[in-house]
């Protein structure tokens, strides 16, 4: 499963490069990655449904669909043209480098038990950082 999220993180990576390239919001590059991140995520569920998975295995899952989500949501905060709008979803996002963080870390240390993001309230129980 490390290899597997290293492979998602890459990939998310890779999308805000690409989102970077265009100006606005990116809508090409989100078209192309949501494709990838879908062939991804349905071969990461088949191997979840395998009864010799380790309990973390689901839990890292999680965490690493949350980094996808928050990095669309921080790209889309960066195209944002509205000064208000664009605060509220920078506080609403702080919880986005605790969950990056936490699965690097994971990733670094072997491990796919998701501790760090599992045990921190901004992470994995609230996924946006949203208080």
């Amino acid at each position: 499963m490390c290899h597997v999220g290293l492979l998602y993180l890459e990939n998310v990576e890779d999308y805000e490069q690409a989102c970077k390239q265009e100006t606005g919001w990116c809508e090409s590059a989100d078209a192309r990655w949501t494709k990838i991140f879908d062939r991804i995520e349905s071969r990461i569920v088949l191997r979840l449904r395998e009864s010799d998975r380790q309990v973390g295995d689901a839990q890292f899952f999680k965490l690493l669909q949350v980094v996808r989500l928050e990095e669309d949501m921080m790209l889309r905060l960066e195209s944002l043209d509205d000064p208000k709008r664009k605060d509220e979803l920078e506080r609403a996002l702080e919880g986005y480098v605790v969950c990056k963080g936490a699965a690097k870390a994971d990733i670094k240390a072997g491990t796919t038990n998701s501790q760090m993001g599992f045990n921190d309230m901004t992470c994995m129980d609230n996924p946006a950082g949203i208080h």
